[in-house]
């Protein structure tokens, strides 16, 4: 009788090994077909871009962009190679994502030399001409950079 349950157990188990191994039945093709991918290692991670607008005016501000000065407004975006000027009234209040938010004093020239932001690094760079900016950055990490 043990040997009975033995040669039971031994062809139970190798049906079950049999089983799980070799190609993949038809269960698996739903899936893949319904766009899931088996190895996650191979999802790309969507990359989300973040941008940098002026979230405060006041008084005389522009934007120069591609030779032209337009008057700086809230909700404008600010982008690579931008200029901002304040007059002996003016100030304004640059977000660059949630990485870094720039004051920029009156009677000030400021330059963006370049601007990175998204999910994956914050990367902003810019110069200033004349005046005073005040900086407040969150903690960097990696690749991330403000000067």
């Amino acid at each position: 009788m043990k040997r009975l349950a033995m040669i039971g157990l031994a062809l139970i188990l190798a049906a079950a090994s049999f089983s799980c191994s070799g190609k993949a039945t038809d269960s698996a093709i739903p899936a893949q077909r319904a766009g899931v991918v088996a190895n996650p290692s191979e999802t790309p991670i969507p990359q989300v871009s973040f941008s940098a607008s002026a979230i405060y005016v006041e008084g005389f501000v522009e934007r120069g962009r591609e030779g032209s000065w337009l008057t700086l407004e809230i909700g404008d975006s600010i982008e690579a190679d931008d200029s901002i000027r304040t007059g002996p009234d003016g100030s304004c209040e640059i977000q660059f994502g949630s990485s870094a938010a720039l004051r920029i004093q009156p009677s000030t020239l400021f330059i963006v030399n370049a601007i990175a932001l998204s999910s994956a690094t914050s990367q902003v760079q810019g110069s200033l001409a004349i005046g005073t900016v005040l900086n407040k950055v969150s903690k960097l990490s990696g690749n991330d950079s403000y000067t």
